[in-house]
């Protein structure tokens, strides 16, 4: 593929991705890309769309207007949800039922396919790329790794991790630790949680994404 590929699902900033997505886009063109390399570029425009929202949109009614050195213009789905797998792997578990219907809306949040509804990256069921399945899940997969690379670049934040309360801050070695348990809890943890699946779509979702978090963080 093109190097902008790379340049683009190394970039764990969203602004900056969103101005390498539309260089991408703009590339062909130039007839710098060929049609495949083309095709990807457009699921991945739309997994971005999928992914990222933007920002300020939860602030709560009379709160004081954040500056615009504060603002984040993009809130992360893929984090989001990733956390929320993070935070169901912890909780007992009651209801494997409900676990599993929580697990599966986490994942369809993501664009994976989790039912006879929801094909590859789509939101109403449709086909997410003419170009077929095996270009849908490479996209994804991709995805999900610059999600896990973003996650432990936000470990690196001087807050990650705090103890007693907050007020005394974690050592290099147990934001590592830290940040070691939650990418097993939120990817081979929760899978674990439910036990055997027999829902083959939901199976095949949670090896998908699984398989990145193993890729990305080389276990």
């Amino acid at each position: 593929m093109n190097t902008v590929f790379d340049n683009y699902y190394n970039e764990i900033d969203p602004v900056k991705r969103k101005a390498l997505l539309e260089e991408l886009l703009s590339e062909s063109d130039a007839e710098c890309l060929t049609p495949d390399e083309r095709a990807f570029a457009e699921e991945a425009a739309k997994l971005f769309a999928l992914r990222y929202e933007p920002g300020n949109r939860y602030a709560m009614p009379g709160s004081v207007p954040l500056s615009a050195q504060e603002k984040e213009p993009y809130v992360d789905r893929y984090l989001y949800q990733m956390m929320n797998l993070c935070y169901l792997s912890r909780g007992a578990v009651v209801f494997r039922r409900s676990l599993k219907k929580k697990v599966r809306n986490a994942l369809y949040e993501m664009g994976l396919p989790v039912g006879k509804d929801r094909s590859f990256g789509s939101r109403d069921g449709s086909s997410f790329a003419s170009t077929g399945i095996a270009w849908s899940r490479e996209a994804i997969r991709l995805e999900i790794c610059n999600a896990v690379r973003r996650y432990l670049w936000t470990c690196g934040d001087p807050d990650y991790a705090k103890k007693l309360f907050g007020m005394v801050k974690a050592s290099d070695e147990e934001k590592a630790a830290h940040a070691r348990q939650d990418l097993h809890d939120m990817s081979e943890g929760i899978r674990k949680r439910l036990g055997d699946i027999d829902d083959t779509a939901l199976k095949e979702a949670l090896e998908l994404y699984c398989s990145a978090f193993k890729e990305e963080i080389k276990e």
